[in-house]
């Protein structure tokens, strides 16, 4: 009678459990967006929530954490119930770069967050201020060479994907051109345009309108093919200069305990939004370039090459970043 009883009640447990995992969400689901209202990862963050909107019929609403290098957000994430209501737009910078350059974080990227998708994101363009008068990147780099100090570039700050991408060319000329970091992207397209500084890697989201409109000469794409918005402006690769394939994307991650059946629907709901074509091809008119639909193990997988990637260019430069 006894085992009667406990095979029953297992039963019934078993059947709790698979109705509450078929119910999932129960209530409405917040993405936590670590950056500020009206910039690139909050607007590509408001158009994935309306589609997981409709394709899981709760609401889905984007809270901006904006602020200390995207802490701020991660810690909120940190702090929410694992239970799949709460999750987060991740990205280069969070997943990867504060892991590589800062002393100390208030989480572990690895160890704190599951990741859901990969968004996608945006190809830096190698910019330069016309003024320069070069045309290619090999004739940039020569010049560098011939002239050392010569050349300065910006980036949008120490650390920042474009300060690497930048001494990442730089080691490519044999370390003669000058760094000058801003406080931010802005300020950094801002001098760029202004002719105080001669080149830049800015995301092509960014860059692609002051190049149509011939306030800036756009060198190479590090796509790993040519962009559909910016069809005559080679890759680096094309260039002479392999090893650039490098985006500023975009992911969704959740709470590390987050049960695996939450994962998975959450995961097919970013996934719908992904194979709509008509999204994708609106972001690639923009310069931003969805991700594919994929598994969680796949973004995973991503998130650890992408670490080695950067990781390879971060390591000889010794950046070490005190977050307070």
């Amino acid at each position: 009678m006894n085992m009667f009883k406990k095979g029953l009640a297992g039963l019934v447990a078993g059947l709790c459990m698979a109705g509450a995992a078929a119910a999932f969400p129960t209530s409405m689901i917040t993405i936590i967006v670590p950056y500020p209202a009206g910039s690139t990862p909050d607007n590509l963050a408001r158009t994935i929530a309306e589609k997981m909107h409709n394709e899981l019929g709760q609401s889905v609403i984007v809270d901006n954490r904006p602020g200390a290098s995207t802490f701020i957000g991660m810690r909120a994430l940190l702090r929410a119930q694992p239970d799949g209501h709460t999750i987060a737009m991740t990205s280069l910078s969070t997943a990867v770069l504060n892991k590589l350059v800062f002393t100390s974080m208030p989480y572990d990227p690895e160890r704190d967050f599951a990741p859901l998708a990969n968004l996608g994101g945006a190809p830096f363009v190698l910019v330069v201020n016309p003024e320069l008068g070069v045309k290619s990147v090999k004739e940039l780099v020569d010049r560098a060479r011939k002239e050392p100090g010569s050349i300065n570039f910006a980036s949008g700050g120490i650390g920042n994907s474009t300060h690497l991408l930048g001494e990442k060319l730089n080691a490519a000329s044999g370390g003669n051109m000058t760094h000058v970091p801003f406080a931010g992207s802005a300020p950094a397209l801002a001098n760029l345009l202004g002719g105080h500084v001669q080149l830049y890697f800015d995301s092509a989201n960014n860059a692609v309108p002051h190049i149509k409109a011939g306030k800036l000469v756009a060198l190479a794409v590090t796509s790993d093919a040519r962009m559909s918005v910016l069809p005559d402006v080679p890759t680096m690769a094309e260039s002479g200069f392999p090893d650039f394939e490098m985006d500023a994307w975009f992911a969704i991650s959740a709470p590390r305990q987050t049960p695996p059946e939450a994962l998975n629907v959450l995961s097919k709901a970013v996934n719908a939004a992904l194979s709509d074509e008509a999204l994708r091809a609106q972001f690639a008119a923009t310069g931003l370039i969805l991700g594919k639909p994929g598994t969680p193990d796949e973004i995973k997988r991503f998130f650890a090459q992408e670490m080695s990637k950067w990781g390879e260019i971060v390591k000889p430069l010794n950046i070490r970043l005190d977050p307070n």
